[in-house]
């Protein structure tokens, strides 16, 4: 038997793979809120929200959290200044930091899982986002939740 490589197309996905590798690089070290985001609380959850689906919600497998793009304070008076008791929305508050495994963990299998996207909708719960994983972001978090 005869060894003929002319048969065969020879391909280079090196350039794919470069693109790729490119693609998932600067999706994964964007900032979730960038330091310019974090004195516009709308437009820094916005952000958050926009690169969190990009980074872990993109297999389309998963579902993206039901994020409240807006200032802390207006996701709390959902919460607890409402006219009526019944227009009262729970609210979960989430805290993400890039600097921990568990966050890209918890991310991934927890809040894009098809479970907890079901269960927030179910019960109309609302996800306010914010990231802390620069100090100045942390600090601005803690300051709002100041008694």
């Amino acid at each position: 038997m005869e060894d003929d490589e002319t048969d065969f197309t020879e391909y280079v996905d090196d350039d794919y793979l470069q693109l790729t590798d490119d693609f998932n690089r600067s999706v994964n070290n964007a900032p979730l809120i960038p330091l310019e985001l974090i004195d516009s609380p709308v437009q820094a959850t916005e952000n958050f929200s926009t690169v969190f689906l990009q980074r872990y919600c993109r297999d389309g497998a998963e579902l993206p959290p039901p994020f409240a793009c807006c200032r802390l304070d207006e996701a709390l008076d959902g919460a607890f200044k409402t006219q009526k008791l019944a227009d009262r929305k729970p609210l979960f508050i989430y805290l993400h930091d890039d600097k921990s495994i568990g966050a890209h963990i918890f991310a991934t299998r927890v809040l894009c899982s098809m479970e907890l996207h079901q269960f927030f909708n179910n019960n109309d719960i609302n996800i306010w986002p914010w990231d802390v994983t620069l100090e100045e972001a942390k600090a601005k978090v803690l300051r709002w939740i100041e008694p």
